[in-house]
């Protein structure tokens, strides 16, 4: 089959069909991908979904191809934690190279945040 030539999944976690390929041949390269980041396209998905500007965007597209060559994930606990949008999470168990993006993401609830309840915006939320 070669080098392929796919790009990413679509926001929805569909494979997007380049040309070249048939559905089948996409379908058994992309088999168990979602599988193995589930944690980490969500997070992708969470930050696309809040994304107001470029630079959000830009980063979302990097974690997509960052969780596409990774084989590790956030842990299932930690990612749990991360949705239930508690105060403390045991940011030791993330993994480093994530780290930026986990970042970004409170930065992003905390934007949102300030937006929808100014008095309130330095609360809640923590970096570090």
């Amino acid at each position: 089959m070669g080098a392929m030539a796919f790009s990413t999944l679509d926001r929805y976690g569909k494979a997007r069909r380049n040309r070249g390929f048939s559905e089948s041949e996409l379908e058994t390269a992309l088999a168990g991908r979602s599988e193995r980041n589930r944690n980490l396209l969500w997070l992708c998905a969470e930050i696309e979904r809040r994304s107001d500007d470029v630079n959000d965007r830009e980063i979302a597209r990097r974690l997509r191809q960052f969780a596409e060559r990774v084989d590790y994930d956030i842990p299932g606990d930690v990612c749990e934690q991360i949705r239930a949008r508690r105060q403390f999470v045991d940011v030791s168990r993330i993994p480093e190279a994530v780290m930026p993006f986990y970042r970004h993401y409170l930065f992003m609830l905390r934007r949102e945040r300030r937006r929808t309840n100014p008095e309130d915006a330095l609360q809640g939320i923590e970096l570090d």
